[in-house]
């Protein structure tokens, strides 16, 4: 009876674990949502690690099981998944910044610690790229053509650069002018 059991529980064992794996493809993105949520639970990386350690066990089974079993085949089928869309990045001060892209090509950018939100929007008609934070809108650029942009400089001119390396040489020497005059 006891050797029963204990095959059967190998054979239960050995055929899910065939089922969840033949079923895992796609981006795991309820894990590395997992992943990212226990790296910026607090500002302190040992704090973290320690509370990583406690729910991991719980985190990973359950969106494991949400990956396999729902989202990954979603994605197999569709091509998109539901999760994937927001991407988590560290920035070069150390914060996090959820990164998700809207419906128009833009991105809402978002600081995982403080909340604070900038967001890069782009309209279609006209083809310009806008820069929103804290009910502040800047207008950062226009597309005129494939080759040509119409720029904003920080004293409110406009001009038109060619969108190769000669171009964005030259917005940069006048971007630095801009600075240089105004310090």
């Amino acid at each position: 009876m006891k050797k029963t059991k204990f095959i059967n529980s190998i054979l239960i064992l050995a055929f899910s674990s065939q089922l969840l794996s033949s079923c895992a493809v796609g981006s795991f993105s309820a894990l590395n949502w997992c992943w990212n949520l226990n790296n910026t639970i607090t500002g302190n990386k040992y704090i973290n690690s320690i509370i990583a350690f406690v729910l991991a066990p719980f985190e990973f089974f359950i969106g494991g099981l949400i990956d396999t079993a729902v989202l990954n085949t979603i994605e197999f089928w569709t091509g998109s998944n539901p999760l994937a869309s927001t991407k988590i990045i560290m920035g070069t001060d150390g914060y996090y910044y959820a990164v998700k892209p809207d419906k128009n090509g833009g991105y809402i950018i978002e600081n995982q610690a403080t909340g604070q939100k900038l967001a890069l929007l782009f309209e279609p008609k006209t083809k310009t790229w806008t820069a929103e934070f804290d009910s502040n809108r800047i207008e950062l650029f226009s597309l005129i053509d494939e080759m040509h942009a119409s720029v904003n400089t920080s004293d409110g001119n406009k001009f038109v650069i060619s969108l190769n390396e000669a171009g964005i040489t030259a917005y940069r020497e006048k971007i630095e002018q801009s600075n240089l005059a105004v310090k």
